[in-house]
């Protein structure tokens, strides 16, 4: 049996980024022990946060920094996109719609805390 794989939500690529303790125990262990990914798709959502004043970034390149911890930085590919289409959730962020279908089509477990994501029931999601 293969050792789980995981995509991160961008809260919690945030709160890594900044050893924020937001980020618990649990997660913070998965993230350190697992096979992790993070999706440009939440580099986008980071950056464009950023530029709105509602959170800072480090200067240094996203990608290449989180790279450099062993994380996986997954481009955004069409199939992505197309795996979105079954995605039923409660609310209209297009973030989330697009990280459930990274998830989704690569097969690995959506870590996030966003109850909303966790409450529609969908495969491939998991709190941490």
């Amino acid at each position: 049996m293969s050792a789980p794989r995981y995509l991160l939500d961008t809260h919690f690529v945030y709160w890594w980024m900044y050893n924020d303790p937001a980020l618990g125990t649990l997660a913070r262990n998965i993230i350190a022990d697992g096979d992790v990914a993070v999706s440009m798709v939440s580099l986008w959502e980071l950056i464009l946060k950023s530029r709105k004043g509602k959170l800072s970034l480090p200067d240094a390149p996203l990608a290449s920094s989180l790279e450099a911890q062993g994380f996986t930085v997954l481009p955004l590919r069409a199939d992505h996109l197309e795996a979105g289409r079954g995605i039923h959730l409660f609310h209209n962020d297009p973030f989330d719609y697009l990280l459930v279908a990274v998830a989704q089509s690569e097969g690995r477990a959506f870590l996030t805390r966003d109850h909303q994501i966790l409450s529609a029931h969908l495969t491939h999601t998991q709190a941490a």
